[in-house]
């Protein structure tokens, strides 16, 4: 079995540069410093890296690194980047690789920068053993909207490549993602004197017979696209943000929503959009607001080949993987970790889990590339 210590030694650099990618400019951070280290560690297992310019977002770039020669035949991808950290809410610091028996804890340890560990040390322990060349694929803004993916996905992954994105999926195969619709909704009525409530064409009736709408075709309508691949096996909404008004005494003259739809093979980003746009139709009508939403970015879901027979269903969660497998290369989402594990306070890594997925990315690389 691989050594933890052999992962180790690649985990705790990782862990240590802060990488933090959001759409939030304050929490944001320059990819250069994950840039260089990524460069420096493929380095030393003897890979030549490439940089490519991300048109869609300049300070986050794509980085390539391939090991042996020839055109891949394996290509192991992810991303580097992190969500931010409620620092004071961790018990040590985010940025440095603890070991606390069993796993480790860090930022990232899960989602994703102990697959790039695993990656960095199954190589390094099979130089000289593989014929086939292997690649690397990171990018540095899946946190914050996948554009790296979504622009140069098709340009950084052989066609004929066998692609394993290694999201967390606790080292189960997957061969299918959901997908994500992101959208604003503002809901504007009259303000006014709290005593003069209920009066037409106010915002916070307005938002709640969005709300009640979009809450029907959850329960009434979205089960009938159902894919039982996927854990809950159908499509969802989830309103994560809602706001407006300042006083209790006062109308709120506005309501602000941020909401998501998941989406499925056979629900994509114009589903949900249709479905938004008759719970507003219909809140304009019943009670005399002005909605207006814009849709801030969309994930397509992904459902394509497997490595072999032990794939199983799908993650819920939004991947880059049908960026990265746009011209239709096999891909398998797979990789150590727990979801449960992912954007969370003190970050967890099983270290004899991570241990035994070494030992099959191992195996599996000497397959196809032995």
């Amino acid at each position: 079995m691989m050594p933890a210590a052999n992962i180790e030694r690649f985990l705790e650099p990782l862990i240590a540069v802060d990488t933090t990618s959001s759409a939030d400019p304050a929490a944001d951070r320059d990819a250069r410093p994950g840039v260089e280290l990524w460069q420096q560690l493929a380095a030393g297992i003897g890979a030549t890296t490439t940089i490519y310019d991300n048109p869609l977002r300049p300070d986050k770039p794509v980085v390539v690194s391939d090991v042996g020669d020839g055109s891949p035949a394996v290509v192991l991808a992810g991303h580097l980047d992190t969500v931010p950290a409620a620092v004071a809410q961790w018990s040590s610091d985010p940025w440095t690789l603890a070991r606390h028996g069993d796993h480790w804890t860090g930022l990232g340890v899960a989602d994703m920068k102990g697959f790039f560990a695993v990656g960095l040390a199954v190589l390094q322990d099979l130089a000289g053993r593989l014929s086939g060349a292997v690649r690397f694929v990171a990018t540095f803004d899946e946190e914050s909207g996948m554009e790296g993916a979504r622009a140069l996905g098709q340009v950084v992954v052989p066609p004929d490549a066998t692609v394993i994105l290694g999201e967390p999926t606790g080292s189960g195969r997957c061969c299918g993602s959901k997908g994500i619709s992101v959208f604003h909704v503002n809901i504007t009525g009259e303000g006014g004197h709290a005593s003069l409530m209920p009066r037409p064409a106010a915002a916070v009736d307005g938002t709640r017979h969005i709300l009640n709408q979009l809450a029907d075709w959850q329960q009434n309508h979205a089960p009938g696209v159902g894919d039982d691949r996927f854990e809950p096996p159908m499509p969802s909404c989830n309103v994560g943000r809602i706001a407006g008004g300042d006083i209790f005494n006062r109308i709120a003259p506005a309501v602000d929503l941020d909401l998501e739809f998941r989406l499925l093979p056979g629900f994509d980003d114009r589903a949900a959009r249709a479905v938004l746009d008759r719970a507003a139709d219909s809140a304009q009508q019943a009670t005399g607001v002005r909605v207006q939403f814009d849709n801030r970015f969309a994930i397509p879901p992904f459902a394509g080949g497997q490595l072999d027979e032990q794939g199983t269903g799908g993650v819920s969660f939004a991947t880059e993987a049908a960026f990265l497998a746009a011209a239709g290369q096999p891909l398998t989402i797979w990789g150590p970790g727990e979801i449960q594990q992912a954007h969370v306070v003190d970050e967890q890594l099983s270290i004899a889990a991570t241990e035994r997925f070494a030992d099959e990315l191992a195996q599996f690389l000497l397959k196809v590339c032995g």
